[in-house]
């Protein structure tokens, strides 16, 4: 009798052909780490579905992609060689043009040129950065400062932000109707 689950119907079935004994070859026990064969051969957690880490081609070291790459150069049918090295090995173009120049495809030096310019400007051009928004406003404050080392809030009340903005207000039509060269009144 071979047992299903929902999510396990492959498992179920491989672990059934790898039971050596007839009379339990099929029968599996819920655990609490998943299903597991009667007789214990395997841990309960390697007859689950196991996480991958990605493909392993995009885990590799360089040398061990070099010795990859002699093969994949074999199969690859596409037009772009160094895109699809980038792709293929999930590396940056700079580094798979100085691959493929090492594996012997004829990479044109402006080429090289062209991406090392490419990573240089990509390096230095400042990221920008997010500004962390941590106002926080509830029915007494618009604005949230902070709190107390009590838990209490404290910044600016919704009636001092309404001052506040009636004075911004007030100073901006008084400086588009002022006179050039005078002085700004308080």
């Amino acid at each position: 009798m071979v047992l299903h689950t929902r999510r396990e119907p492959r498992i179920a079935q491989r672990n059934s052909k790898r039971a050596t004994t007839p009379n339990h070859a099929s029968e599996r026990i819920a655990h609490p780490g998943g299903f597991a064969n009667v007789q214990g051969d395997r841990s309960p957690n390697t007859d689950m579905i196991r996480k991958g880490h990605g493909p392993r081609r995009k885990r590799m070291t360089r040398d061990t992609r070099i010795q990859s790459a002699k093969q994949w150069l074999q199969t690859y049918t596409g037009n772009n060689i160094i895109r699809g090295y980038c792709r293929w090995y999930g590396v940056d173009s700079l580094a798979a043009a100085i691959e493929l120049r090492q594996l012997g495809v004829p990479i044109p030096a402006a080429k090289e040129a062209e991406l090392r310019r490419k990573a240089i400007r990509k390096s230095t051009v400042p990221k920008v950065k997010k500004v962390e928004d941590n106002s926080d406003s509830d029915d007494t404050f618009a604005f949230i400062a902070g709190y107390t080392p009590a838990g209490f809030p404290y910044g600016i009340t919704w009636e001092e932000s309404e001052e506040i903005a009636k004075k911004d207000k007030a100073n901006k039509v008084s400086e588009a109707t002022s006179p050039k060269g005078a002085a700004p009144q308080n």
